[in-house]
Parts: structure tokens; sequence; C-alpha cells
């Protein structure tokens, strides 16, 4: 189901090629009501103007006429010629009536019918016709036009009265005469509007995807190549508009882009060198402090092979005391000598951890200003 949500979601492209058909199928349909009425109005106007002209043709060419003929002949008087005259000019009313596309209706004074019942069968016509000469007041020489619009009647009016013979003259057309006209100006007026409004929906999508579309899509593609890290070439809108200035941005964010990609690489390419120079200080640290490690177990053997003489002395001095007393001042004075030269020995013990535990702070120290560097 099409929802407003959906045509939100709908791409660009496509909501243009929903709107604009719709929007000129609309004003067709606007134009086209216009059209219509201002057609129906004209075809009114020119159909009553043309009936105007045929009702007064009849009553000069039919009426006039003859009582013209009639009184220059001095015969207006006389009962036989005046109804000869006018019998003759009801039949040639009564034959226009069948000849044309509407029909005459002539009624006298008191709404009697004058021409061929034939031609006129629709008895709600009369009534209606009763209701006109009833409603309407004319004036002599001026006809009026309406149109009958009563219950089975639809039809267009002139009407004038006839006042030497006391007649009324009605020329009636139906309204299907008129609706066809309507229906075929209509008809040729909407198919030019279509045609017309095709060509203009044509231009338009045309000139939107020329302006618009294809702007779009060079910047779709710069904007696909900048996000790929590829560098873009100008970007060419060929205008100065809203998209030209999108398309220099898009140029310049991309020029910063590469910009940074190129320091960062630097950045990079040092940090590498600076790590290869930190572990190779390590490894050679690390060389140092096996070297270290070596010399101080080296020096702990020596003393405790210096501990295990001197415990073995010891106790072969031990044995000597007891065997003689001269022998225990032997040993004692021996023993003094040993002491001495322990104690020697001891100090120069210290001295050696003591310079051991120099070298270590000082390569301890080192490697701390390295690693801050």
């Amino acid at each position: 189901m099409f929802t407003v949500s959906t045509f939100l979601q709908t791409p660009i492209r496509k909501k243009i090629l929903l709107i604009v058909p719709a929007t000129a199928v609309l004003a067709t349909i606007l134009i086209g009501i216009g059209s219509y009425r201002e057609t129906r109005e004209s075809v009114y106007n020119h159909t009553y103007e043309f009936m105007g002209i045929v009702l007064q043709d009849v009553l000069k060419g039919e009426l006039e006429n003859r009582a013209d003929l009639l009184s220059q002949n001095l015969m207006d008087a006389i009962d036989f010629f005046v109804r000869e005259y006018q019998r003759e000019a009801l039949a040639s009313i009564d034959q226009k009536s069948l000849t044309r596309t509407g029909f005459f209706v002539i009624t006298d004074a008191t709404g009697k019918l004058l021409s061929n019942p034939g031609v006129v069968d629709n008895a709600e016509v009369l009534s209606e016709l009763e209701k006109q000469r009833n409603n309407q007041k004319f004036d002599e020489n001026q006809s009026y036009q309406a149109h009958l619009t009563g219950e089975g009647v639809h039809h267009l009016l002139v009407a004038a009265q006839f006042t030497t013979w006391d007649w009324y003259l009605y020329y009636l057309i139906p309204d299907e005469v008129t609706h066809n006209e309507i229906s075929q100006n209509f008809s040729r007026t909407i198919l030019i509007i279509s045609i017309i409004m095709f060509l203009v929906v044509v231009a338009i999508l045309q000139v939107i995807n020329r302006f618009i579309f294809q702007r779009i899509t060079l910047l779709k593609e710069a904007a696909q190549n900048i996000a790929r890290d590829k560098v873009i070439e100008p970007i060419d809108i060929g205008t100065q508009d809203d998209f030209g200035e999108l398309a220099r941005s898009m140029e310049t964010m991309a020029a910063t882009l590469h910009l940074q990609e190129m320091q960062q690489q630097k950045l990079l390419r040092e940090s590498e060198l600076l790590n290869d120079e930190l572990k190779r200080a390590n490894k050679k640290l690390s060389e140092l402090q096996g070297d270290f490690d070596q010399q101080v177990q080296e020096r702990t053997q020596s003393l405790e092979s210096i501990q295990q003489e001197l415990h073995e002395n010891l106790q072969e001095m031990e044995r000597e005391l007891s065997s003689t007393k001269e022998k225990n001042n032997q040993l004692v004075r021996k023993l003094s000598e040993l002491t001495l030269k322990q104690s020697d020995m001891v100090n120069s013990h210290s001295e050696v951890v003591k310079r051991l535990r120099d070298k270590h702070d000082k390569i301890m120290s080192a490697r701390k200003v390295f690693e801050k560097s």
C-alpha cells in the first residue's frame, strides 16, 4: 500500500517522476473544467445568435413581406386573402422546421397552436411555451431568448411577437444539438491540452534530468571516490549555482582529506622508525642486563666457594685446638690471620657489590631516559 511514509522513502528521481505527471494531469483536469465552461458558454452564445438571425429572417421573409403585400394591395381587410397568406406563411415555416436543425412553433394570442402539429408533438414543450408567453412581456420587433429546462424539456429558445397578426413565433433547438457541438469542441480542446501538457512534462523532465539528476550523479560519483580514498578529478558542473558551490566544497574537502592522509602516512613512517630504534635499544639493554646477571652470578659463586673454604678451615682448626694447647695457640694465630683475610675479602666483596649496584642504577636511569625520549 502506497503511504506517505513510503513516498518519503522513495528516491528523489521517482518522486519527481510521480509528482510532475500527477501535477500535469491535475492541471489538465482544471484547465479542462474551465475550458468546458468556456466552450459551453461560447456554443450557447453562438447558438442564440444564430437562432436570432434565423428568427428575424423568418419574421421578415415569411410574415412581414406577406403582410406588406396585403397592405400594398389593400387586401389586409379581406379575411379570405389574409387567411390564405397566413396559410402559405405557416406552410413555408413548417417546411423550414423540417429542413433545419431546430423547429418553429407559432401560436396566436390565446395560445392556440397554428403551426403543423406534426412538427411539434411534445406536450411538455407546448406547456413551457405557454408559461413563457404568459410570463414574458413581448416588445414589438424585439426578440428574447431563454433556456427551457422544465420536466422532460431541454431546449434553447428564441421568441418574438408578430404584432400585425398577433402571432407568437418561437424557434427551438434541442439541447442534444448543442451538447454534441460542445462535446466535439471540448474533445478537440482536451486533445490539444493533453498534447501540450505531455510536451511540457517531457520538457520539464528533460530539464530536471539535465540540470539536476546529471549533476547529482556527478556529485554522487565524486563522493563515492572520496569514500574509497581515490583522488578525484575537478567536478565539471558548468554553473556557479548551488550545485557548483557544492562541487567546489567537495573538491576542497577531497584535497583536505588527501593532505591529511599524506600527513598521517608520514607520521606512520616516523613512528615505525622510532619503534625500530626502540626495539634495538631494548635488545641492547636486554643484552646488558644479561651480562650484568651473569657477572653477579659469577661473583656469587666465587663468594660461596670462599665461604665453603673458610668453613672447612674452621673445622680443621677446631680439631687441631683440641689436640694440643700449642697447636691451639698456633691455630689461634692462624685463625687470626684467616680472620683478617676474611675481613679483607668481605670488604672486597662489599666494594664489588656496591660497584655492581651503582652500575645497575646507571643502566636503569639510562633506560628510563631512553623510554621518555
